[in-house]
Formats: structure tokens, C-alpha cells, sequence
């Protein structure tokens, strides 16, 4: 099994360092086997392209053969695209690591599967297969020359691959042997592969940028590509092929002044286009998969001859100059067309299509081909065609000029609106009976009116030319008739005109003026009363149920100050609606703005409801007015956009107020509210000497009549909230917050305060008093108050008083009222609780302070990583702990660590991760486990701290599922505790673990469980953990059982319906070094409980303290241990149930122990072994060589073996008389050491042990170590 192992690792070793997905190999690096290879250069080349890479081991191996998948992947590298097709081969499923990419073969059709659909991607590629496969990607035919003749060994040939052979000999791309051989049916190597298609690609830009030479022409020997959009190519001479691959996609590719001596194949550019400018080609191949790609051709261009293997649009822009050379139709990509712009001297029609002749276009002949069917051609009105050869029926739409249609089915295909002007009837006083005289064409006259619904108009219609008829226009009410034009030029001021219609479509337009008192429209929804100035503003008040809408800004400095026609004996603006004359109608701001609006009516008998709208009505609608620099004195319900409301106010804003108010209610944008007021915002301040102010709304109070709940939703306000003159003895002001002075019935949600409030008593920082519901909300601003209930957040909490997900800075009073968080807390995302940051808020660290935005405010959400989407190619990328942290929000992403990251300020006391003293929380629950891909590419990740007795599944991730993959992850310094399954990393996995490295770096870092299951790595493995360590740990310990250095305990997943097994848990190459272990049963240096599908190549060098099944390496084993060793100290206690050994406490029935050691020295009181304390398990070629002691004078003691079932064979297995201090064992055979250390041969000791492969020795010197599982330094006996 693990050969078989070993092999699929190699295997995708090889192919991930191949095809780049694991970047193990630096560009440019310098292979050890590739030095004096023949085809070093191209592969250097591919290498610093970023297409291959090669091996950890510094190697290349290019003589190696390549698969199927291997190669296609290989290609796709170069090709680029990114365009895919359902498969479904016998033998391929989607686990396979060449789906994709066989997906994307198949969607280019240059590869295909076999006959018993199969596809058989893991079998070698010959070099006939390659040659098809080149032919297909690069669709050009070879030469009649046979370019095979030459070779010895090309005579059988088989049809299938000769055609392509012959073009890959020609073209280079496939060169022969020194002995005169092609070696077709031969399997190509790695660097064969390479060299082949280099040969074909040639130089490669994959990468968008400007290539070529500023003014010399560069000479580019070979073939080009470009398989990236935005490439520019310019002063280029191409002695070869130019190749414009799939990978452009839709995107653009410029060619500026650039020869190609060989064929140019455009296989990518969309509708927008490859532009060919002041160039010149020779042959011109366009084979674009969709057929939407247009080919512009520009200044001095001249191309040889163009071949259509797909639909396209040719657009020459100099009309009387021919530069696609012959036009040759060969296939259309069905339900697109050819479009022909520009002019043309010959198309051949080959291929069944729809060919429109567009614009201003003249094309001298088109030649449509014997058996060519379904060919459809449209003429454009202005296009020319000299001559069309008709050798099969066609459709012609022609509405331009054709001068002559010949051929056989010239006068028998079926032409519309116009016939070729040779078959056109000669004018005669006789009609002809037999040919019928087409119907005359028709053109339309459309008619337009500016500004919509300004009026009417009649006289439009299709018509044939010379036809006089009458064109009138209609103003509607409101409007009169001012002139109509065509384009920009006028044809009359008369409403109504004759007209004689000509040969050519066109669209006269009527323009009207609106004559009411505003600048445009009738007040109605579709059309509203329009509002361009101060004047047209105060008409407002005249059409209180009207529809309106801003058209310009306004300044009303002019009109409120003394002198203005709104000054007003310096009261100022007269409010729009008064509580007898309502506001009903909407005003829409439109984005433009009202600036320096002035009111100052601060007294009892005209200063109620004070704003620029004084009352707004329950069918009153404001949207997206803008005030600036507004100035408002008061008395009662005073606000800048409206004093009282009761209708709708949206994506409204009220910036650098002054709102002053001399009784009560008093806001920034409105003083009372009993609508809606949403994504609205204030900046100034707002002063009192009374109560009930806000720096957005005075009183937020439902109309209870009108069944209407008051709401401020996704609002916030920058205002400071204060005192007019001062703070009276008497208690006054009070009520005051930072978004509400007093909310008594209403809602306020999903909103925020940031400025400063100072009064009385009941100051918030968000609320005055709340008698109502308050959710998703915070609040910033410094809060003072010279009596009590002063608050963060709200003042004062009155009967009805809700509040849910709402918080404040800890910097500000604290009155028990909402939830405290420090600076940092108020920072950080996941502070806020059932908030929604991908529809309301968004936060990130350069916008707002860094504090929670709404999302209307045009802030993007900080990315919760540091680049990346979380797809395998592109995973998220984990720079610091705030991104660490994200991960747990995205379960089932791949993400790859940039950088190490240290805990520490944020599991301590203050930061963001302490979570009142419980530190980090785990990834991943059971219930929601970790099951994505985390890659710490070997940054460290340092002080992790964790306290969570009560809880389960403790780690840095809790919980991982099967699908999981942890790599490359190393962790410095940690305090972690938990009640069960406690490890560094995992505190149960199910998942793969590989490369990941604990270190307690020699501290006092430790791990803890309450209950069972400790480990140093993992708590509980139920997955595979291949080449992972910890290291100098100072304590592992749980109150209970099941305590590792690496695993507490591993154990097969089960199906609990079935009890089947799902999953066998697998751990090798891996260990435990200079670690303290410390529990009861099932204690040990490396795993605890060990029910794996087998041990291999681990070791450990620990103390353990335990009282039963304590072992060096494993406590309990129930697997095969394989080629495995401990050191260290080993210690049981239980006089009861004993088995304290070496390597293994105690190893269970049947299974099998070979090629193991043990040097650690061992103490307990029953069952006691140097190697294992008691086995049912088989014993073979194994030592050991530590102390051992027992401590019960009935203890069954051995220097190899404790206790041995009767069943049990144990062969070619020693124990070291001299440093175990026992002459006895329950098996095997006992040596003194320097027979143990071979220095005389005179013993037979070591037979039928495997020196060659397994087992080394430094003879006379070292006990045997391992070849594959080294101890470093190598064993030796005690000194003394």
C-alpha cells in the first residue's frame, strides 16, 4: 500500500511541478540534469514563461515520457483559454487532476477519446498522436511536397497521422533522429514534447503589454504567439507563423506596422477587435470558434488573401483600398454572419452562409460556388456590387446597387427590393408578360419629439420616394411649438409642413418650450414640473399635490438676504406646507443641490414646523435633495429639509447645518418624524435650550391614526448635537442624541452617530431616549452630561425600549445601554452580530475612520484577505490574523498564508481575538467543519492562545472534514486548553494533513485537555497526516486518556448507521521531538491510541508520564508499525494493568512490527518492555536498547518484550543485555552491547535483516538505524 502510495505522490509531484500547479521550481533556475541537454534553450524559455516547472529535487528529467493528460495540459498552458465542455469518457471523473483541462481540449477540438469512450489519460503520447494533435490546434494543411520520403522508417505510416506528420516535418515543429528515423509510433519525452511545441508556438507573449521595437524593425525567427488580450505587437518582421490564440478570448490585439512572411490564424478577438495597422500579411486565417471576432484593417495594411473558416466582420477603413486580397469562404459558424465593410476585389463563396455587404462597401465580384446552398446576401443601401457569379440558387436582399448577377442561377435566384441592374426590365412601350416589374422601394420617415411628452406629432410612415404628404406637430398643455429640424439643422417654424419624401430613411424632431411658471413639464409622474431656479422653488408651494423635479442647482444667497425677494423682514424662507396646507406632492433633487437657505423665526407665533418644506404629508415623497450651508432658527419642529414629516424622505442629504431651536424638536434634517426617513445624512450642528434634538431627527414618533410606524433606516449623521446658550439650572436641554433626540414609538435601524452630544441628562451618543426599537446601530461621538443617564449610546431607556446588534466606543460613558467594544472592536467586522455587509454595510480600514459604512455611501468593503477569489487557481491570501481569522467565513475556499502572522496582540487582554479571556476560536465546528484548502506555504504562525475548558474540538481549527487539506503550515508558541480533542492545529481531523510543523520553541507553551484527547498536532485523527512534526513542547496532558506528541488518538471514521468504515486514518514520515507527555491510559511520545491503516517512517524522542498503555511511540497500537523508532524516558504507574514499553505500551492481535527500534529507557510495574510492554502483535527484525525497570516485584519484566501472547512469533529481534540491565525477555534474544554494535562478528546476531535497503550500520560503532527513517546522530550506547 504505501509503495502504491508513494507512486500516485510521485506522480502528482511530477505533474503538479510540470503544469505549474505547485510552484516548487524558481524561473530561470538552472536544472542539474537538463545542463548539457540538447534542448536546454527551450526549455529555459518555457521555464521563465512561467509554462513548466521542474522538480524539488533541482531536476528536470526531460528524457521521461509524458501522457495524454499531461500533454494537453502542457498545450492548454500555452493556448490559454479558458473556454470548457461537458465530458463524459468511462474512465474520467471529475476528481481527476486533468479535468479541467480536458475539458478544455475537447471545447477546442484537437484532441478526442477512443471509440469504447475511453480517453486513457494516463497513457504515454506518441509522437504520430502529438503531430495530430499540433495539426488540429494550428488547423493548416501541408504542402504537396512529401517531407516524409526522406525519413527510413516512414513507410507505414498509418493514414491517420501522415497528413499531420507531413505538416509538422514541414513546418518544422518535428525534426528526425541522426540515424534518418522519424520514429512515429515512438512515445515522445518531456523534453521532446517541449521542443515540439516551442517549435510551433515560437516566441510566446502571454501577457498583455507592448512588445516589438520602439522604431527598428525587430526580426523574430520562428513562429509567434499572443494568447493574451491588450498585446500590442509593432516594428515586427515574423519569419514564420503568427498565431492569436483562444487565450485572447474576447479581448483586443493590436499589430502596428508588422510583416508576417507566413500564415497569420486568428482563433481569439471579439466583436471589438484585432486591429491590423500599416502591416502586412501573407495569408490571413480566421477560425474563431463563435464567429464573433472583427478584423479591422488600417492605413497602409495589405494582406495576400484571407480564408473564412468561420463567421467575421472585415472592416477595411480606407473605402477605396482593397486590403484583405481575396476573400475565400470556407465554413460559417452557424446563426452568424460575414459582414463586409470596406472595399473588396474578389470573395469566393465556398460554405453555406449569410453574407451582409454593410455601410458605404463596394466588392468588385462575388463568386458563389456549384452546390453551394443556403447562401444569403444582403446589400446595404449605400454598398456596390459590380458582380455577382450565381453557379447555384441564391437570396439576395439588395437595396444598394448590383451592376450584374451571371453565372447559370443568375436570373433564377430570388432577389428583393431591387434587381441587378442587367436584369432589370428595358424601358418599352410594351410590358413584358413574362418578366414582372418589381414592386419600388420604400423608405421611413420617423418623427421625434424634445422634450418627451412636450407634445404630438403625425405624418410618420414608410413611403416610396417622391411621395408629398403633410408633417404637423401638437403641444400639449403647457407647451408651445418652437421649430422642427433634422439633426441639428432647422427645417421650419411652422407647425405643420409639406413634405416630398426622397430615396433614404430619416427623423425630423419637433421641438417644444414649456410655457407654465416652471422650467418644463405638466406635474404629472411621468412628466414633472421641472425646477431650475429660486423662483420656480417657491412655485412649489402653489402645486402643493404636484410632481417636481430639480433641474439645476440653486443658491438662495441672493434671495434670503436683505434686498431678496425672500428675505422677508429677515425672517427668511417661507417654509413649503404648513400643517393647514400640506405637502402632498414629490420633489426629486435629482443630484443637483440647494445651497444657503436661510429661515430665523425663532418665535412662538410663526415658528412652528421650520425647513425648506415645512410639512410633508402621508402622500408626500422627497427624494435626493441636497442642502448645503443651511441656516435654521426656530421654534418648534424645526429641521433644515423639513420640519414635520409624515410622507417618504430618501437619499437626502443636509451637509454643514445650523439648526437652532428654541423649544423642542429639533433635527438636523427633520424636527419631527413620523414617516420614513432612509439613506439620508447630516453634517454641522443641531442646538437646543429645550429638549428632543438629533443631529438627523428631533422626535421619531409613529402616527398611530394613519397606522404608519416612524422608521430612519440605513441613515447616519455627522452632526453635533448642544445647547443654544447654556445649560439651565432647571434641567434643560435634555433628550439630546447624536441621530434622535427622542425616539418614542418608532424604529431606527442599520444606522450611525458620530458626533459630539452635550446637555442636561438622557444624552446618547446615538439616542436621547428610546421608548421604542433600535437595531443594528452604533454610535462615536464624545458624550457629556451634567446630570445622569448619560450613555454611549442611548441616554435613556423609557417603557418600550428594544434594542438588539447595537454598540458603542468604551472610550465613552458607559450606562449599561448597548454593547461596549474598545476602538479596535468597533474596527473589526466581526464585532457586528447578524449584520448584513454585503447588501447595508460595508468596512474597511481607509474609509469612515475605518468604522462601519452604509453600503449607499460608495465604500467598498475591505477584502477579508489580501488578494485572491478563494478558487483553486487564484486562492485567497492569509497576510495577518484579521485575514486568519476570515477564514471561518469561507468553510470551503482554498487560501494560501503570504506571510508569518503573530497572535499576540490579539488573544491577549484588548485585542479582538480575546474574547474575554477564551482567546481564539477555533475554524470550524462539527457542525460546520473546516472542508477547504489552507496552504501556509511554511510562514509561521506564532502565539496562539486558547482557554476554552468546557468546549470541544480545540485548535486553530476545531473541526476539519474529509475533503480538507492543511499544508505547509508551521506554528510557534502556543497555550492551548480544551475539554476533549485538543491539538495545536486540529483539534479533530478528518481530513489531510501534510507538512505542518509545531514548534513550543523550548517555552512553557502547552497543550491541555480536561477530558481525553491531547495531542501536540491533533487531537483526534480520523484522516491522513504525512511529513508533520512538533517540537519542544513543554507539557501535552489530559485528565483522562488518549495523550500524544503528535495524536492523541487515531481511529477509522465510521458510518454510525452501518458502523462500515468510511476512512482509514493513515500516519507516516512524521514525529515528535524533545516533547512532555503527561496522562493516564494511552499515553505516548507520538500517538496515544493508534488504530490507523498502519505506522511508517515516524519516530519520537519524549518523556511520558502515564499509568497504563504508555509507550515511547504509541500507547495503544492497533495497526502495522513500520521502519519506526523512540527515544526519551517512558514511565507507567498502574501496578493493575501495566504494559509500559519502549515503543509501544501495548500492541494488539495480529498485527505485525518490523524494522523498529527503542532507545528510550523505561520504568513501570507490570508488563514492562524495552521495546514493548505487552504484544499481540508479530515481532520482527526489531531492537531495543534503553533501561528497564521494573518497579513491582511481581512486574513481568523483559529487555526486549514484557509480556508476549502464546500465539505470537518474535524473529530476528534484540535487546541490549548491558544497558537494559535484564538478562530476561518474554522474546527475542539478548546481547551484550558491543555485539549489539557488531565490533566482533562472533555472535549470528541481525540475521535475515535487511542491510541493503532497510537497516545501516556504522559497524563497531552504532546500534542499526534506519536508512529511510535516519536518527541523526546515529545511535550509539551510553557513554560509561
Amino acid at each position: 500500500m504505501y509503495k502504491k502510495i508513494l507512486s500516485w505522490l510521485l506522480t502528482l509531484a511530477m505533474i503538479f511541478t510540470m503544469f505549474g500547479g505547485v510552484s516548487i521550481s524558481a524561473s530561470g533556475l538552472e536544472f542539474n540534469d537538463v545542463e548539457n541537454h540538447w534542448a536546454k534553450d527551450s526549455i529555459d524559455q518555457w521555464i521563465e514563461k512561467g509554462l513548466i516547472k521542474g522538480y524539488d529535487d533541482g531536476t528536470f528529467k526531460p528524457n521521461g515520457y509524458i501522457t495524454r493528460g499531461e500533454f494537453i495540459t502542457l498545450a492548454n498552458n500555452v493556448i490559454k483559454s479558458e473556454e470548457e465542455i461537458e465530458i463524459n469518457f468511462d474512465d474520467v471523473t471529475e476528481e481527476e487532476w486533468y479535468y479541467k483541462e480536458l475539458k478544455k481540449a475537447i471545447f477546442l477540438e484537437y484532441i478526442k477519446g477512443y471509440e469504447d469512450n475511453t480517453f486513457r489519460a494516463d497513457q504515454n503520447i506518441t509522437r504520430q498522436e502529438v503531430a495530430v494533435i499540433l495539426q488540429k490546434i494550428i488547423q493548416l494543411n501541408p504542402s504537396e511536397e512529401n517531407a516524409l520520403e526522406s525519413f527510413s522508417d516512414t513507410s507505414d505510416i498509418p493514414e491517420w497521422s501522415r497528413n499531420a506528420l507531413q505538416l509538422a516535418v514541414q513546418k518544422g515543429y518535428l525534426t528526425g533522429y541522426e540515424d534518418n528515423t522519424l520514429k512515429a509510433s515512438n512515445y515522445i519525452t518531456r523534453a521532446e514534447s517541449v521542443k515540439v511545441l516551442s517549435n510551433m508556438f515560437g516566441t510566446i507573449y502571454n501577457e498583455a503589454g507592448v512588445y516589438g521595437s520602439e522604431e527598428d524593425e525587430l526580426e523574430v525567427e520562428g513562429n509567434v504567439t499572443v494568447s493574451a488580450e491588450d498585446v500590442t505587437l509593432q516594428n515586427m518582421i515574423i519569419e514564420g507563423d503568427l498565431y492569436l490564440a483562444e487565450g485572447i478570448g474576447e479581448g483586443d490585439v493590436t499589430l502596428d506596422n508588422v510583416t508576417v512572411k507566413g500564415d497569420t490564424i486568428a482563433k481569439g478577438g471579439g466583436e471589438n477587435s484585432i486591429i491590423i495597422k500599416n502591416s502586412s500579411l501573407t495569408n490571413l486565417l480566421i477560425i474563431k470558434k463563435n464567429g464573433k471576432i472583427r478584423i479591422v484593417a488600417q492605413g497602409s495594411t495589405v494582406i495576400d488573401k484571407t480564408y473564412l473558416h468561420s463567421s467575421a466582420k472585415l472592416q477595411g477603413e480606407k473605402l477605396n483600398k482593397n486590403s484583405f486580397g481575396e476573400v475565400e469562404i470556407i465554413r460559417v459558424t452557424p446563426g452568424e454572419k460575414i459582414e463586409l465593410e470596406g472595399s473588396f476585389t474578389k470573395v469566393d463563396v465556398k460554405a453555406a452562409a449569410d453574407i451582409e455587404v454593410s455601410d458605404k462597401s463596394k466588392v468588385e465580384e462575388i463568386n458563389v460556388h456549384e452546390d453551394t446552398k443556403n447562401v444569403n446576401i444582403f446589400v446595404s443601401p449605400y454598398s456596390i456590387i459590380d458582380k455577382i457569379y450565381a453557379y447555384t440558387k441564391i437570396d439576395v436582399d439588395n437595396r444598394g446597387v448590383i451592376t450584374e448577377a451571371l453565372g447559370e442561377f443568375a436570373k433564377t435566384s430570388n432577389y428583393e427590393n431591387r434587381l441587378p441592374v442587367n436584369l432589370q426590365p428595358k424601358t418599352s412601350s410594351k410590358t413584358s408578360s413574362s418578366t414582372p416589374t418589381p414592386a419600388a422601394p420604400k423608405y421611413t420617415l420617423s418623427l421625434a419629439v424634445t422634450p418627451d411628452g412636450s407634445g404630438t406629432v403625425s405624418g410618420s410612415g414608410s413611403y416610396e420616394a417622391g411621395k408629398n404628404i403633410t408633417i404637423s406637430a401638437i403641444a400639449y398643455e403647457g407647451y408651445e411649438f418652437i421649430e422642427w429640424k433634422d439633426g441639428e439643422d432647422q427645417i421650419t417654424t411652422a407647425a405643420s409642413f409639406g413634405y416630398t419624401t426622397t430615396s433614404e430613411n430619416k427623423t425630423f424632431t419637433a421641438y417644444f418650450e414649456s410655457t407654465s411658471e416652471f422650467a418644463g413639464g405638466n406635474g404629472t409622474e411621468s412628466d414633472p414640473y421641472q425646477v431650475a431656479n429660486a423662483e420656480q422653488l417657491d412655485k412649489v408651494r402653489d402645486y402643493s399635490d404636484a410632481q417636481f423635479i430639480q433641474t439645476a442647482d440653486i443658491d438662495l444667497t441672493d434671495y434670503v438676504t436683505e434686498g431678496g425677494i425672500y428675505y422677508n423682514d429677515g425672517q427668511g424662507w417661507e417654509p413649503i406646507g404648513n400643517s393647514s396646507s400640506k405637502f402632498q406632492g414629490s420633489f426629486d433633487g435629482n443630484g443637483y443641490t440647494i445651497s444657503n437657505l436661510f429661515i430665523n423665526r425663532p418665535e412662538t407665533s410663526s415658528g412652528d414646523n421650520q425647513g425648506l418644506f415645512g410639512y410633508v404629508d402621508l402622500e408626500g415623497n422627497l427624494v435626493d435633495i441636497s442642502l448645503i450651508d443651511s441656516h435654521v432658527y426656530g421654534y418648534h419642529y424645526t429641521g433644515t429639509l423639513a420640519g414635520s414629516n409624515f410622507g417618504e424622505i430618501s437619499d437626502c442629504s443636509s451637509t454643514n447645518v445650523e439648526v437652532i431651536n428654541t423649544w423642542e424638536y429639533a433635527g438636523g434634517l427633520v424636527g419631527q418624524n413620523s414617516g420614513i426617513i432612509s439613506n439620508s445624512f447630516t453634517t454641522g450642528i443641531v442646538k437646543t435650550d429645550d429638549f428632543n434634538a438629533g443631529g438627523l431627527v428631533g422626535y421619531n414618533r409613529s402616527n398611530t391614526p394613519q397606522n404608519v410606524t416612524a422608521q430612519v433606516i440605513n441613515c447616519y449623521s455627522e452632526a453635533d448635537v448642544t445647547y443654544a446658550t447654556q445649560i439651565d439650572s432647571d434641567g434643560y436641554p435634555y433628550n439630546l442624541g447624536g441621530l434622535v433626540g427622542y425616539n418614542s414609538s418608532g424604529t431606527i435601524e442599520n444606522s450611525y452617530a458620530k458626533g459630539d452630544v452635550t446637555g442636561y441628562e438622557r444624552i446618547g451618543g446615538l439616542i436621547g431616549e428610546n421608548g421604542a426599537e433600535v437595531i443594528n446601530c452604533y454610535a462615536l461621538g464624545d458624550i457629556s452630561g451634567t446630570y445622569d443617564n448619560i450613555g454611549g449610546l442611548i441616554g435613556y431607556a423609557s417603557s418600550g425600549h428594544s434594542l438588539a446588534n447595537s454598540y458603542f466606543n468604551s472610550l465613552q460613558p458607559d450606562n449599561g445601554v448597548g454593547t461596549v467594544k474598545t476602538t479596535a472592536e468597533m474596527q473589526d467586522k466581526d464585532t457586528y452580530t447578524d449584520w448584513d455587509f454585503t447588501n447595508i454595510w460595508t468596512i474597511n480600514s481607509n474609509d469612515n475612520g475605518g468604522y462601519p459604512a452604509l453600503a449607499w455611501q460608495g465604500y467598498e468593503n475591505e477584502s477579508d484577505f489580501a488578494g485572491g477569489s478563494g478558487t483553486e487557481l487564484d486562492p485567497y491570501q492569509i497576510a495577518n490574523a484579521v485575514h486568519l481569522n476570515n477564514v471561518r467565513d469561507y468553510l470551503d475556499a482554498h487560501f494560501i498564508q503570504v506571510a508569518d502572522i503573530d497572535l499576540t496582540n490579539y488573544v491577549t487582554e484588548g485585542g479582538i481575538y480575546y474574547n474575554d479571556g477564551e482567546g481564539w476560536e477555533p475554524i470550524g465546528t462539527s457542525e460546520n467543519p473546516f472542508t477547504g484548502i489552507y496552504d501556509g506555504q511554511e510562514y509561521s504562525i506564532s502565539n496562539l492562545k486558547i482557554i476554552r475548558e468546557n468546549q470541544t474540538s480545540i485548535g486553530l481549527f476545531g473541526k476539519t472534514y474529509v475533503t480538507s487539506v492543511i499544508n505547509n503550515v508551521v506554528i510557534k508558541g502556543f497555550l492551548i486548553e480544551g475539554y476533549s480533542e485538543v491539538g495545536t492545529l486540529v483539534g479533530c481531523n478528518t481530513g489531510e494533513i501534510s507538512n505542518v510543523h509545531i514548534d513550543g520553541l523550548y517555552t512553557t507553551s502547552s497543550i491541555k485537555a480536561y477530558y481525553y484527547y491531547a495531542g501536540g498536532l491533533c487531537g483526534v485523527n480520523q484522516g491522513t497526516i504525512t511529513y508533520s512534526s512538533t517540537k519542544d513542547i513543554s507539557s501535552i496532558s489530559s485528565n483522562e486518556s488518549y495523550t500524544g506528541g503528535l495524536v492523541g488518538r487515531s481511529y477509522p471514521l465510521y458510518d454510525y448507521d452501518t458502523y462500515d468504515i468510511t476512512q482509514q486514518p493513515i500516519i507516516n514520515n512524521s514525529f515528535a521531538d524533545n516533547v512532555y507527555i503527561y496522562g493516564k491510559g494511552y499515553s505516548a511520545g507520538l500517538i496515544g491510541g493508534n488504530t490507523s491503516e498502519k505506522i511508517e517512517h515516524c519516530w519520537a524522542n519524549a518523556t511520558v508520564e502515564g499509568t497504563h498503555r504508555v509507550g515511547g511511540l504509541i500507547g495503544m497500537n492497533s495497526s502495522d508499525v513500520y521502519q519506526s523508532y523512540s527515544l526519551g524516558k517512558v514511565t507507567g504507574t498502574d501496578i493493575y494493568n501495566g504494559m509500559t514499553g519502549g515503543l509501544i505500551g501495548y500492541s494488539m492481535n495480529y498485527f505485525k512490527v518490523e524494522n523498529c527500534y527503542s532507545l528510550a529507557d523505561v520504568t513501570g510495574p507490570k508488563q514492562v518492555g524495552g521495546l514493548i510492554g505487552r504484544t499481540a502483535s508479530y515481532v520482527t527484525n526489531c531492537y531495543s536498547a534503553g533501561k528497564v525497570v521494573g518497579t513491582d516485584n511481581k512486574a513481568e519484566i523483559g529487555g526486549l518484550l514484557g509480556n508476549v501472547a502464546s500465539i505470537i512469533e518474535v524473529q530476528n529481534s534484540y535487546w541490549d543485555k548491558t544497558t537494559s540491565g535484564l538478562d530476561t525477555s518474554a522474546g527475542g534474544t539478548g546481547y551484550v552491547t558491543s555485539a549489539m554494535i557488531k565490533s566482533t562478528n562472533s555472535v549470528p546476531i541481525y540475521e535475515g535483516w535487511d542491510f541493503d535497503t532497510i537497516w545501516n550500520i556504522d559497524t563497531g560503532t552504532s546500534y542499526p538505524y534506519l536508512r529511510n527513517n535516519e536518527q541523526t546522530p546515529h545511535p550509539v550506547p551510553p557513554i560509561g
